[in-house]
């Protein structure tokens, strides 16, 4: 005997967003981090940009930010929302745009590495040095611990290490320095090479900080801590 034909409309999909407040904490204090995690990263709504502010409204404070695509056209669009906030560690992949200057995130990392087909915006070694000498002057957030910056070697301009250095203070470190604060990275250091370490120290108190450049086959680090 056939199945009788149903006339029952599917049923829309489940949007978080559209419960009120309350709900909406209610549900994901009962998710586990990886949920919470793979809800941010994963979900998709018509419009991007709202769905992002949304959901960083409602979960602000936040320890991390992961941005895997930019959907906004400009920087000033992504900038006001989104970089606004103090994070205690920003992590981004394929930045359409990116100031150093304007993040306000503790610990920072960001892959520079562009998609294919995708037109190139590179982070110049103007704003990296521009970002160490503020640093210097106290002119950077003052909670700051960490920068790693992940490219291809293909995308760095040529002769970075004299361009980023070239008017700061600073002095060399030997390559076998390390501290308990060096950033670790994907690869254990016993497999990188270390292309320069160098210190640096903020004028007003004395602290100091570390320019650690290093490469991996076709792959270059940029790293800046505090010491």
């Amino acid at each position: 005997m056939a199945d009788p034909v149903r006339n029952e409309k599917p049923k829309p999909d489940f949007r978080l967003m559209d419960l009120n407040f309350w709900c909406r904490l209610q549900m994901i204090s009962h998710w586990d981090i990886k949920k919470q995690k793979l809800f941010i990263a994963m979900a998709r709504i018509d419009d991007e940009r709202d769905y992002m502010e949304d959901m960083l409204e409602f979960l602000l404070p936040s320890k991390t930010l992961l941005i895997s695509e930019n959907p906004y056209d400009s920087y000033q669009e992504f900038r006001d929302p989104i970089l606004q906030f103090e994070y205690e560690t920003l992590v981004s992949k394929y930045p359409k745009q990116i100031d150093l200057l304007d993040l306000k995130s503790i610990n920072i990392e960001i892959n520079l590495k562009s998609p294919p087909f995708q037109r190139r915006r590179r982070l110049t070694t103007q704003q990296f040095q521009g970002f160490v000498e503020k640093w210097i002057k106290s002119e950077a957030n003052p909670k700051f611990k960490t920068i790693v910056i992940h490219a291809d070697s293909r995308e760095v301009e040529e002769y970075y290490q004299e361009k980023i250095l070239d008017g700061l203070l600073y002095q060399q470190l030997p390559n076998d320095w390390t501290c308990e604060s060096f950033p670790r990275g994907p690869f254990s250091r016993e497999y990188m090479t270390d292309n320069g370490i160098y210190e640096v120290q903020r004028e007003a108190d004395g602290q100091k900080a570390v320019v650690c450049f290093q490469s991996f086959a076709k792959v270059v680090l940029w790293k800046f801590f505090v010491a």
